[in-house]
This record gives C-alpha cells, sequence and structure tokens, in this order.
C-alpha cells in the first residue's frame, strides 16, 4: 500500500468518524465542523456547543 493510498484511507476514516459523530451530537444540538488544511483531511476539529443561535462552549483538538 502507497503513502498516498494509505493517506486517502485514513481521510476516509476520518470523515466517516465525523459524520457518525456529528449524528450522536446533533440530539445535544452541537456542531462538528472539520477544519481541512493543506488540502487533507489533517487538521483542526472544532466541536461547539450552540443553543439559540449561541456558542456556549468551544473545544479544538488536533488531529495527527
Amino acid at each position: 500500500m502507497t503513502n498516498e493510498e494509505k493517506a486517502e484511507l485514513t481521510a476516509s476514516v476520518w470523515r466517516e468518524l465525523a459524520a457518525r459523530l456529528q449524528k450522536l451530537l446533533f440530539m445535544n444540538r452541537c456542531i462538528i465542523s472539520t477544519y481541512r488544511l493543506d488540502g487533507k483531511d489533517k487538521g483542526v476539529v472544532s466541536i461547539r456547543k450552540n443553543r439559540d443561535g449561541v456558542n456556549n462552549e468551544q473545544s479544538k483538538q488536533s488531529i495527527s
């Protein structure tokens, strides 16, 4: 498996995890955003608690 194939597989897994997490967080009115850096899915994930249009909490985690 080439590095490019590994990178695409990793990106695919992160996209799937983000989609599943978004479904779970929807129940708590949270928003998840994945920011793409350098054209790749590696970057920053932001989870915000959003109630009545106000962001009460925000946490960011770097994906390596």
